[in-house]
């Protein structure tokens, strides 16, 4: 093999690896409660630095990737505020009636026990961490930035079991 195809080759298999040729930095990390250390299990974190904006889906076992043009392809270098965005079932279990105010002839009453109820939607963490402006949370991003773990607070509003 030519030397100069198979260094082009390693080149190639090196920038594959890396991600080096589209100049954003892989990141990744985890939500956690401060109370008691376990994960947020749904929601995103958003890194804002004012131009580019960037995102990670959480995932059940409370960790994220951050993609800014695609899921998990990173994000460009720089400093970024950070917030964190997430709408889950009532932890309580309080449920929601069913709104039955437009139930005509034969259809359900509010009184019916088959009436179907669904849990209340809910922020899960506390206000203050669903915006850049309150959060509190900022990053500088370079090239050795690997990880960003994040620590919130649970809604005071909620009733937590």
């Amino acid at each position: 093999m030519n030397t100069s195809i198979y260094r082009l080759f390693i080149f190639l298999v090196v920038c594959g690896i890396t991600g080096c040729g589209n100049g954003l930095v892989n990141l990744r990390g985890t939500v956690t409660f401060s109370d008691d250390g376990s994960p947020l299990t749904t929601g995103f974190v958003i890194f804002d630095n004012g131009k580019d904006r960037a995102r990670g889906k959480i995932k059940e076992n409370g960790t994220y990737t951050v993609g800014s043009l695609s899921d998990n392809d990173g994000l460009k270098p720089g400093h970024y505020r950070v917030y964190v965005q997430a709408i889950g079932s009532d932890p309580s279990g309080a449920l929601a009636p069913m709104d039955t105010s437009a139930a005509g002839p034969g259809m359900a009453s509010p009184s019916d026990a088959n009436i179907p109820r669904l849990r209340q939607q809910v922020a899960l963490v506390d206000s203050k961490f669903s915006s850049a402006d309150t959060s509190g949370l900022e990053l500088n991003i370079d090239r050795s930035t690997k990880s960003y773990d994040i620590v919130v607070d649970r809604n005071p509003q909620v009733k937590w079991q």
